[in-house]
Order: structure tokens, then sequence, then C-alpha cells
């Protein structure tokens, strides 16, 4: 009967604890949706908290080096930005910047509008 009990008593902090972790899934992706809007929106110093926060949240360890801020997110956030990359086919860099490319956008000609684009010759 103590058995039975103890083991009723274990299922229920098991469901218990599966309930609390699908409810911190839920905030966690929903967080993860809406943290750019969060952050680009809000704007002012009564809101600096909360970006700190967001920030906090988001990054382990978040370094500047000269004029780069480099970043390292935490594990789950850093899972969710992978699968994301994954899915859009990007190539996942271990060290993230927030930094453009310093290679300019090719803007060029190239061959597969070459005939579009004749040379004009004087006339």
């Amino acid at each position: 009967k103590i058995e039975q009990e103890e083991v009723m008593d274990s299922l229920n902090k098991h469901k218990n604890a599966n309930l609390k972790y699908y409810d911190m899934g839920s905030t966690f992706l929903q967080m993860a949706k809406e943290a750019r809007k969060i952050y680009v929106n809000r704007s002012s110093i009564e809101m600096v908290d909360d970006k700190k926060l967001l920030m906090s949240l988001l990054f382990s360890n978040s370094t500047i080096n000269g004029k780069k801020v480099e970043i390292s997110y935490h594990k789950a956030f850093k899972m969710v930005s992978e699968r994301v990359m994954q899915m859009l086919g990007e190539k996942i860099d271990e060290k993230n910047t927030f930094e453009p490319p310093k290679e300019p956008v090719n803007k060029g000609k190239t061959p597969a509008f070459a005939d579009v684009n004749p040379i004009w010759l004087p006339g």
C-alpha cells in the first residue's frame, strides 16, 4: 500500500513537471519569435532594462572587439538559430557578428545578362 502511494506520488510529480516543461517551451518559442520586435520597437530609457533582460536571455557571452560585437547564444537559442539557418539554407558560423560583410554586393554585369546589356559603339 505504501509503495503504491509512493509510485502514484512520483507519477503525479512527473506529470506536473511535464506540464511545466510544455509551458516553458511555449514561452521560450514565443519569446524567440517576438525577440526582434521587442528589441527594435521598444525605445527610450524606460525600456533599457527590458532590452538588457532580453540580451541576457539570448546570449551567454557578448564581447566587443574593436568595432565588432561578437556574440554566443545560450544553448537553447543556439539550437533554434541553427535550425532556422538550416531551414533557410544558410551557412552556420560559430562566430556570429552583427556587422555587415566587408565584401561589397556584386551588382555588376553577369554572363546571364550579358546579351541584355550590349556594348554601345560610337556611331
